[in-house]
C-alpha cells in the first residue's frame, strides 16, 4: 500500500520536522491543522493544478427550469471558477456553452433565441445564459476543479467496513457523534489520490448502535470500497492530494509553525528543504 498521511500522522510529520515536542505549549494540534488548511489551499493546490490541470476535475448536473437563465456556480468549485460548462441531453451528448463579456451580451444578446452557438456570461457567483437550451437538452453541467476537504482529526470520520448495495446499508468502524439526521456527507477514496468520490449525501437513516448509516442507492458511489472514508461535507482525515504529496504538505506546515513561534534559525532549513521538494515534483 502506498505511504499516506491522515491528519494525526500528518501533525506527528510537522512536529517532527519543526522539532517540537508533544508536550510543548506553544501550538496545539488544532492550529496545526488550521495551518495545514491554508497551506493546501495557498500552495499545495496550485501545484497540483499546474502538474496535473484535471486531478481536482469534476461535474455537476443541474436541471433546466423554463424561463430560467441564473444558476449559482457549485459552491464547492475551486475559487468560484469554471472549467466548462454544457448543455448536457438525454443520450449523453454534450453541447458547449462559450463564455462572452458583458460587452459582447450587451449589444447582441440572444436571450429567448436558440442557438447552437450556446453563449453565457458570469455576474457575481452566478452564471446567466444568453441562449435558450436547445431542444432535448434540459440539463446544465458544469465542469470545476473541486476546492479539497478540510482536514480534521479522525474522531470525525467514519471508515467503511461494509456495502450493502441493495439496501443502501454501509456498515462502518463506528458512527461520529457529529453525524445526525440531515446532515450532509461526503465519501473520501482511502487510495492515492484520496478524491472526494461523492458529495453534500444526506444519509436516509443514521444507526449508531449497529454502526450503520442507510443511504439511496443512487447516490452510492460505484467506485466506493471496504476502507474508504465518510466525512461530514467538506471534511477529512486525509489529504485531498496524491500520497505523494502529503511529506510536502507537512514540510509547508512545518516551515508556518516555525515561522509562527519564531524560530528563524530552523525556519531557514525548513525553507531550503521545501524549495528542493517543489524543485524535484
Amino acid at each position: 500500500m502506498a505511504y499516506y498521511m491522515t491528519s494525526e500522522t500528518l501533525i506527528a510529520s510537522i512536529k517532527r520536522r519543526a522539532n517540537i515536542p508533544d508536550s510543548q505549549a506553544m501550538i496545539s494540534d488544532e492550529e496545526i491543522l488550521d495551518f495545514a488548511k491554508e497551506e493546501m489551499l495557498l500552495n499545495l493546490v496550485p501545484l497540483v493544478v499546474s502538474k496535473h490541470e484535471d486531478y481536482y476535475l469534476t461535474a455537476e448536473d443541474t436541471t433546466i427550469q423554463t424561463n430560467v437563465f441564473k444558476y449559482p456556480i457549485p459552491y464547492r468549485a475551486l475559487g468560484s471558477s469554471l472549467r466548462e460548462l454544457a448543455f448536457l441531453d438525454s443520450s449523453g451528448a454534450y453541447l458547449p456553452l462559450y463564455r462572452k463579456s458583458i460587452d459582447d451580451i450587451t449589444e447582441d444578446s440572444r436571450r429567448g433565441t436558440t442557438s447552437n452557438n450556446c453563449r453565457f456570461y458570469i455576474m457575481n457567483e452566478n452564471i446567466v445564459l444568453d441562449t435558450n437550451s436547445p431542444a432535448g437538452h434540459e440539463t446544465l453541467t458544469f465542469f470545476f476543479n473541486m476546492r479539497p476537504n478540510a482536514l480534521v482529526m479522525s474522531d470525525r470520520i467514519s471508515v467503511i467496513t461494509g456495502i450493502d448495495r441493495t439496501s443502501g446499508i454501509i456498515t462502518v468502524s463506528s458512527v461520529p457523534e457529529v453525524f445526525e439526521a440531515g446532515v450532509k456527507l461526503d465519501f473520501i477514496k482511502l487510495n492515492s489520490p484520496h478524491r472526494i468520490l461523492g458529495y453534500d449525501i444526506i444519509p436516509t437513516l443514521i444507526d449508531t448502535a449497529n454502526s450503520q448509516i442507510t443511504f439511496n442507492t443512487t447516490e452510492i458511489p460505484d467506485e466506493l470500497t471496504i476502507g474508504d472514508h465518510i466525512g461530514l461535507q467538506s471534511e477529512t482525515n486525509l489529504v485531498n492530494a496524491p500520497s505523494e504529496l502529503h511529506v510536502m504538505l507537512a514540510q509547508m506546515v512545518a516551515a508556518r509553525v516555525l515561522e509562527s513561534i519564531g524560530d528563524l534559525q530552523n525556519l531557514q532549513a525548513a525553507n531550503d528543504k521545501l524549495t528542493k521538494m517543489e524543485t524535484s515534483t
